[in-house]
């Protein structure tokens, strides 16, 4: 079996959306490495690759909690959806008052 076929196996549920997934996440990849030149020379003499690793490690965590998500039954999240907005109310009023420039 190849790898494409194990990985569409193991992948259930909308192929568009899988497909969007990985464009979108492909070019948040592109969209670090050319927009972090400038800040790298800054902060770290030109090396774009910590930035990317960085960024690369983000996403795959968050590749990730997709995919954990994807497994959970559709009604679990209708049982935690209130604990979760209200989880999500003070996370999203959170950056109002940080010390971000």
């Amino acid at each position: 079996m190849s790898l494409g076929n194990r990985i569409a196996a193991e992948l259930r549920g909308d192929r568009t959306i899988w497909m969007i997934i990985a464009v979108l996440s492909l070019f948040s990849l592109l969209a670090v490495y050319s927009a972090s030149g400038w800040e790298a020379w800054r902060m770290r003499g030109g090396n774009t690759t910590v930035m990317f690793m960085g960024h690369l490690i983000r996403l795959v965590f968050g590749l990730f909690l997709v995919y954990l998500c994807h497994l959970l039954h559709y009604r679990q999240y209708q049982r935690v959806a209130p604990i979760l907005i209200l989880i999500s109310i003070p996370c999203w009023r959170l950056p109002c008052f940080s010390d971000v420039r």
